[in-house]
């Protein structure tokens, strides 16, 4: 597979969702930008924390458009991960899972 197909799937009523379990290195789809990481849990979030139970924590899931998603930037970069440093700074039972919507569908 390549490029897009590579990391997303398609869900006929939702569009499309990053694959389960990736680590893929992706280039630039924008002059100037950079060689970045693409992770993600086996529930297709781009986060470096797996779906659990609760367990007492408390959760934050931010569903959004490409912007949300981190497009062109490497997970540690990405605007969830700054939120979840400033939140586990002070609590350390946070939590966060992001995914990316299709803009076609929102």
């Amino acid at each position: 597979m390549q490029g897009h197909r590579a990391i997303f799937r398609y869900h006929s009523a939702f569009g499309y969702f990053f694959r389960p379990s990736l680590h893929v290195w992706q280039l630039p789809s924008q002059p100037g930008g950079g060689i970045h990481l693409i992770k993600t849990n086996r529930a297709g979030a781009r986060s470096a924390h797996e779906p659990e139970d609760r367990g007492g924590r408390v959760r934050v899931l931010f569903i959004g458009d490409s912007a949300l998603a981190g497009d062109n930037v490497s997970n540690a970069n990405r605007f969830t991960e700054g939120i979840e440093r400033r939140l586990t700074a002070d609590r350390k039972s946070t939590r966060l899972n992001s995914s990316h919507v299709s803009e076609s569908r929102m």
